[in-house]
C-alpha cells in the first residue's frame, strides 16, 4: 500500500516524500526503497537515498537522482517511443496471457544484445542494468532484461 505512494513520488521526482506512519525504521528502509525501485522498473534513475527519522521511525525519504528531471524526461521519451514500436510491432489480439508473455520475450530476445564482452572486461555501463539500457541502447544484463520484460507485463 505504502510501496505505491512511494513509487508515485519517485516516478514525480520529488525531493523529500513523507513517510511518517509508514512503520519504516532504520533497519528497514533500504529493503523498502529497493523493493520499491526494484518493483516499478521505469525509477531506474533513482540511485541512493538518505532519510531523516524521529523517535524511531522515519519521517521522510531523501531520493537521489542520476539525471536532472530534463533529462529524465527526455530519456522517458525514449523509452516510451521504443515500447510504442514494440506494440505495434507485436499483435496480442487473440493471444492468451502466456501466449503474449512469449511474444514480449521473445522480441526482446531478439532486440537486445546482452553486453558480453562490457561484463568480462568489468567495464558494464549503469544503464544495462535497467530499462534505458534494454530499450534504448539495445545493450542489457539480466536485471536489465528482466526489468525490460516487467515494464511490459
Amino acid at each position: 500500500m505504502h510501496d505505491t505512494a512511494i513509487a508515485e513520488a519517485l516516478r514525480n521526482q520529488e525531493s523529500s516524500i513523507d513517510v511518517r506512519g509508514y512503520g519504516i525504521t532504520a533497519s528497514n528502509v533500504s529493503s523498502v526503497i529497493w523493493s520499491v525501485v526494484n518493483n516499478y522498473p521505469e525509477l531506474y534513475y533513482v540511485n541512493s537515498f538518505s532519510y531523516y527519522m524521529l523517535d524511531g521511525t522515519v519521517t521522510s525519504i531523501v531520493p537521489k537522482y542520476a539525471f536532472t528531471e530534463a533529462e529524465i524526461a527526455s530519456m522517458n521519451a525514449e523509452i516510451a517511443a521504443e515500447v510504442s514500436k514494440i506494440d505495434r510491432v507485436i499483435d496480442t489480439n487473440g493471444m492468451s496471457d502466456l501466449e503474449i508473455a512469449l511474444a514480449y520475450h521473445d522480441y526482446l530476445s531478439a532486440d537486445i544484445v546482452y553486453d558480453y564482452s562490457n561484463y568480462l572486461a568489468g567495464t558494464l555501463p549503469d544503464t544495462v542494468y535497467n530499462i534505458y539500457g534494454a530499450f534504448v541502447k539495445k545493450k542489457a544484463v539480466c536485471q536489465g532484461y528482466a526489468e525490460a520484460f516487467l515494464y511490459l507485463m
